[in-house]
């Protein structure tokens, strides 16, 4: 067979076959069935080495005997914890290494080298998550924002999950999530942030990958569905925090746009990771930075990760209202900037058949900040795409204003200590 756990990366889940399941009380352990089930079958079961089963390689080799004709079952034994030595690097640099400085993984605010890819977080787990970036490395752009997000899109996607189901250790934690998120509000989930953000900075700093100033990218995960011993017993919930070296974003960014919508706008449900799989095969295709979604008008409401706004030629700026968006932390930025410094906005849907008479347009978002777009192409519209002016557009000026304000927008990690009085 082909050697699925030691081919010097680490494999994605996309193309597993077998499914996840409970062995006795709260064991957690994956299974995959053989297709032909008729007659007696042979079991076999798999060690899983120090990764754990976190991380999918050792996964296929179970899918492997399932093909062969065996019942095939991997027991958690690490109940979704890799047992690693610090430094070492797997091969996959999603995983390991990003621009130079390590990544960390935060459970339950114990940090550790990630034992699954950001990639694993948000496509395996349920949950609510959201994206958030540091300032100075003590700061987090918008904390409360972010905290009120994650609180809004769980207690919704909570619901809908107690609804369908059936396991009741798995709807006892739904439950008890849902108490916490509703008795304790949005800042219930302050204390969780700061603490997993922290244990993440701390890591990085005793493994001297602090990166000097480099700023990170920090994603979050609300899931019920990785609950097990592990699980404060207090919330029924774990929170899962990756944290990683921003990502570079060139000056300008080409951007293509694309008849989509998106389900639940408003809501950062795990579940628009998923659903937007085929939209970002588009956007490699086509070689650009974000895809805009616009519907069968050519209203054009928000891109893949990024809000939108165009520039007309008159200097007003038109972005999709509020409740067609999922509202992000750097459009509320832009939006006071602008007014602050008397620019008029349009709360409606640009259209896509405008594009020639914009002066410019830009996308925003927590690892972008603003960025200009250079090219826009709409080839269901337009044969070739409308270039932009490479500076001093209405879109460089919003995004001048929006850098001098990310300080004020953000949120301390560490609370200042309380004054006291000598006796």
């Amino acid at each position: 067979m082909d050697a699925p756990c030691c081919v010097g990366v680490v494999r994605d889940s996309s193309s597993l076959v077998g499914k996840d399941i409970t062995v006795g009380k709260d064991l957690p352990a994956y299974y995959s069935a053989p297709k032909l089930k008729s007659g007696k079958r042979m079991g076999i079961v798999v060690v899983h080495d120090i990764f754990g089963t976190a991380i999918p390689n050792c996964k296929y080799i179970v899918d492997h005997f399932a093909s062969k004709g065996f019942d095939a079952v991997m027991p958690d034994f690490y109940t979704g914890k890799a047992h690693l030595k610090l430094g070492l690097y797997f091969g996959d640099s999603a995983v390991a290494m990003a621009g130079g400085a390590q990544a960390v993984l935060v459970r339950n605010g114990e940090a550790s080298m990630p034992w699954l890819s950001k990639h694993s977080l948000l496509h395996d787990y349920p949950g609510a998550y959201t994206t958030a970036r540091t300032v100075g490395r003590h700061s987090i752009f918008e904390l409360s924002m972010h905290c009120q997000r994650l609180h809004d899109t769980a207690k919704d996607v909570l619901r809908r999950q107690l609804e369908g189901s059936e396991a009741k250790h798995e709807a006892d934690c739904l439950r008890q999530a849902s108490e916490f998120l509703e008795q304790g509000g949005p800042a219930a989930l302050l204390p969780v942030v700061r603490q997993s953000v922290l244990a993440a900075l701390e890591f990085l700093e005793t493994q001297e990958a602090s990166g000097g100033d480099a700023e990170y990218q920090v994603t979050m995960l609300l899931t019920c569905g990785t609950a097990g011993s592990h699980t404060p017993t207090d919330r029924g919930f774990d929170f899962l925090t990756y944290v990683q070296p921003l990502p570079y974003v060139e000056p300008m960014v080409t951007v293509e746009a694309h008849q989509a919508e998106r389900k639940n706008p408003t809501i950062k449900d795990v579940q628009w990771v998923n659903d937007r799989q085929q939209l970002e095969e588009i956007q490699k295709a086509a070689g650009v930075n974000e895809v805009v979604m616009y519907d069968e008008n050519g209203h054009i409401t928000e891109g893949l990760q990024t809000n939108f706004f165009a520039v007309t030629a008159d200097g007003v700026l038109i972005t999709a209202p509020a409740e067609k968006v999922l509202s992000g932390t750097v459009r509320k930025v832009v939006l006071d900037v602008a007014r602050d410094h008397g620019l008029q906005v349009r709360f409606e849907c640009p259209n896509i058949k405008d594009l020639n008479s914009w002066d410019s347009c830009f996308v925003c978002s927590t690892s972008r900040l603003v960025k200009p777009v250079s090219e826009l192409g709409a080839p269901e519209f337009f044969p070739a795409r409308r270039h932009f002016p490479q500076s001093g557009s209405a879109a460089h000026n919003v995004e001048a204003l929006v850098l001098e304000a990310v300080r004020s927008h953000s949120e301390p990690l560490t609370l200042p200590a309380l004054a006291t009085t000598p006796a």
